[in-house]
């Protein structure tokens, strides 16, 4: 039965002296039945006691009980009521037979029904059968004889004069039923019925309801009634003290004294538990490992939910942050594993290539084992999609034998995002740190901060909330306003991921150490897609290990046509795709293919979505290719410029930056200041205008290396010659025709090796940096480094 829902209805049912006297009226009773009377009956069970001739509403949502009561109510059937004990799992052996008086649908799946006590049972046998107690049981009557009638008329009037003393002091006693009860001697009913009322536990009722003695059960109910007079004396001597010390200004705190008082005076007196959530959670923090601060506070949470109400909505606030603060791992901490060796092992089983990023998180790691600690130093791994970066981070994790949790940044607007909300605000939550160890076993994990580069600013600003969390100067004793008390940071390794680290603020950048993850060249794809990929995939999608085969051929044409990214991500969605397909074939019993080759693909993948020969086809001149960095990985651009009649104007289109732009404009500020050493016409730039336009016009695209670019593409068109095909370049310009280094060297060189280009010009300064790109990986790529523009125009056409 639904907890709570067992009540004497006094106000319901046995509300005026009419009603009471119908309920004793013998001609409305049902007639007892004879003692020791064996009888098959359906139970049920509940969490009030319910005594003989006594009337009762229940309510139920259990469909068991429900078919129980509805099949008594429609075919007069008598059921037995047995009380169930305090721990829930078991039953009393004695209950009340009763029948139904009226039965009520509340709502699809509950019902009301209204009870009347008929005569005691003892239950001989009982049998649980399809989730119904079905007992054979025995009538007990009370005896209802007895030789000392002085002492039965003793009790009767010591009842009812407990009775008008405690109706005088409280409300818990309808006037109606103190006023019958006074005129009445039925002292079996008397007992009964005072028994229904009083607040004690359900022990103690079905201890009087299983004495069948009257003189002993009187007794015992004398006792209670004298427990219940002192508890409302002690009340009023409370009240009185409580009102005394409250002046015009305290009035408004009235009530919550009165509970204080009242609730101190029972401890002490009684040790009677009161609240037992707060006192649940009182236990609950012995065994957390809080710090003193820590400590003080959670029980300054606990009583001040004491000295509320449990239906207020403050109470509910106060008890959820204590709720969650317990489920924190306060001083919990994994022991770290030291063996460098095997998370080398870790590192290079995972992940192939990276080899200084490998290093370089070795070294972390070292350093991490030697000091266990790298204060000032927070790794952000900085890399277009599909590289690897979370995959890094719980191989970090698996190193040091942590926990791994993972928080995306992205989109984040509002710092309370990293703080937490003040608990006093409807719908406040944790921050995303202190969430994030919410389900956590240990306050040492391996955090990562997944796409740092992404937060915004609407209200406050969470980079700089997040500048507390990094700081192991702070982050000691990190506040998040939800918990309201200090938590430890200093021990969690955390570790960022970005795609481009110029978007993250710059006092945040500050903090943080950069390790750049470049792109994987077609080399490395394949090694990864071999030993990594495929397995996993082949799992998967239910295939045994090398069940299906890729050769390396079919991975090269499936990169060159189908991804054009720097990660893997795209590729491992082609190949996966292609697995489905023939996971369905197998499903469906028919024949399906083993080894996948270059002329299979289209059949599964279908047209090719990218086409190198088709992006390299330059036709005219005014046309060059540039090389761009993107936080998603390199790429090539195409450069298009024509001319049309005009006063010598300059204009720009393709959604180009101001850097961009400026960069065109220095190129053709530098044509014209050098017309003579060119041989080229002025009247050129006096009747005619000039357009530059990049294609993709609805991406934005800005960044100081499209110089040269600008320059090719300009020369090309006024020199009226082609620019050779298979030829890209990167760099920027000065005014006085010097040629400057750029950045993102490795995946604008990996990015021409995808697109097929064979020759690429670039800044003499950037040699230091292709001379880090393994040979094997750029094999077939010629560079030719410059220094000046004017070294430029030799090597175009």
């Amino acid at each position: 039965m639904d907890k709570n829902d067992d009540k004497i209805l006094f106000s319901d049912i046995a509300s005026s002296l009419d009603f009471i006297k119908f309920l004793i009226d013998d001609n409305k009773i049902i007639k007892p039945i004879p003692p020791d009377t064996v009888m098959d009956l359906n139970l049920i069970s509940t969490k009030n006691v319910l005594f003989p001739n006594i009337y009762v509403s229940i309510s139920t949502s259990n469909n068991y009980d429900i078919d129980i009561l509805k099949d008594a109510y429609n075919n007069s059937k008598l059921i037995g009521v047995v009380c169930q004990k305090p721990n829930n799992k078991d039953i009393y052996s004695v209950g009340t037979i009763s029948q139904i008086l009226k039965l009520v649908n509340v709502s699809e799946n509950k019902i009301q029904v209204v009870l009347q006590g008929i005569n005691k049972f003892k239950i001989l046998k009982a049998e649980f059968i399809n989730n119904i107690i079905k007992a054979k049981v025995s009538i007990v009557h009370d005896e209802e004889t007895h030789k000392n009638k002085n002492k039965l008329k003793a009790i009767e009037l010591a009842i009812k004069e407990l009775l008008v003393k405690i109706t005088n002091t409280t409300q818990n006693f309808p006037e109606e039923i103190r006023i019958f009860l006074e005129q009445n001697n039925n002292l079996p009913l008397l007992i009964y019925l005072v028994s229904s009322s009083i607040n004690v536990d359900v022990d103690i009722k079905q201890k009087i309801l299983e004495e069948s003695d009257l003189i002993k059960k009187g007794e015992i109910l004398i006792k209670y009634l004298t427990q219940e007079l002192n508890f409302t004396e002690i009340k009023k001597r409370i009240l009185s003290k409580a009102q005394d010390s409250i002046n015009k200004k305290q009035k408004e705190f009235f009530v919550k004294q009165q509970i204080e008082a009242l609730k101190d005076e029972l401890n002490g007196a009684n040790g009677i538990e009161y609240d037992n959530d707060i006192e649940e959670l009182r236990n609950k923090s012995k065994k957390k490992k809080f710090s003193k601060t820590t400590r003080a506070f959670f029980e300054k949470i606990l009583k001040k939910a004491e000295r509320l109400t449990p239906n207020s909505a403050d109470y509910m606030i106060l008890i959820s942050q204590a709720e969650f603060i317990l489920e924190l791992p306060w001083g919990n901490y994994n022991k770290d594993n030291d063996d460098i060796k095997k998370a080398r092992e870790i590192l290079n089983k995972n992940h192939f290539g990276m080899e200084k990023v490998k290093e370089r998180i070795l070294e972390y790691l070292a350093v991490y084992k030697v000091k266990k600690s790298v204060k000032g130093s927070i790794l952000c791994l900085v890399g277009p999609p599909g590289v690897g970066k979370t995959s890094l981070c719980r191989s970090i994790a698996n190193a040091l034998n942590r926990e791994y949790v993972k928080v995306s940044l992205g989109g984040i607007d509002d710092e309370a995002e990293i703080r937490g909300h003040r608990k006093t605000y409807v719908g406040a939550m944790p921050g995303r740190i202190i969430d994030g160890f919410h389900h956590l076993k240990t306050s040492n994990p391996v955090f990562v901060l997944d796409e740092i580069d992404k937060m915004t600013k609407s209200q406050g600003d969470p980079s700089a909330a997040l500048l507390e969390v990094l700081d192991p100067d702070q982050n000691k004793e990190f506040v998040d306003h939800y918990i309201e008390t200090p938590y430890d940071l200093s021990k969690v390794l955390f570790i960022a991921t970005a795609n481009d680290s110029s978007e993250i603020p710059i006092p945040l950048r500050d903090r943080l150490e950069i390790i750049n993850i470049s792109g994987y060249p077609i080399e490395e794809k394949l090694q990864i897609a071999n030993n990594h990929i495929i397995p996993q995939l082949l799992s998967d999608n239910g295939f045994k290990e090398k069940e299906i085969s890729f050769d390396d051929k079919t991975i090269e044409t499936i990169v060159d046509n189908y991804t054009m990214e720097s990660g893997v991500r795209g590729l491992k969605k082609e190949l996966d795709s292609i697995l489905r397909k023939i996971t369905l074939k197998k499903a469906e019993g028919d024949k399906y293919d083993t080894k996948i080759d270059v002329k299979k693909i289209e059949k599964y993948l279908g047209v090719p979505k990218f086409n190198k020969e088709k992006l390299q086809n330059i036709d005219k001149p005014g046309v060059s290719i540039g090389l761009c960095w993107t936080p998603f990985g390199g790429d090539i651009l195409f450069f298009e410029s024509s001319k049309m009649k005009g006063e010598g104007k300059l204009t720009f289109s393709g959604k180009l930056g101001d850097v961009m732009k400026e960069s065109a404009n220095l190129a053709f500020t530098y044509i014209k200041s050098n017309l003579e050493k060119y041989k080229i016409d002025n009247d050129i730039f006096k009747n005619n205008d000039f357009h530059i336009h990049v294609p993709d016009g609805a991406t934005p695209k800005d960044g100081p290396s499209a110089g040269i670019t600008f320059f090719s593409t300009l020369f090309s068109l006024i020199t009226n010659k082609k620019i050779k095909n298979k030829l890209a370049m990167t760099g920027e310009i000065t005014l006085r025709g010097n040629v400057t280094a750029v950045g993102g060297i490795k995946e604008k060189v990996l990015a021409a090796k995808r697109a097929g280009i064979d020759t690429i010009i670039m800044c003499k300064d950037n040699e230091k940096d292709v001379s880090e790109i393994k040979k094997d990986y750029i094999k077939g790529l010629e560079f030719i480094y410059v220094t000046k523009i004017e070294e430029i125009p030799k090597l175009l056409f």
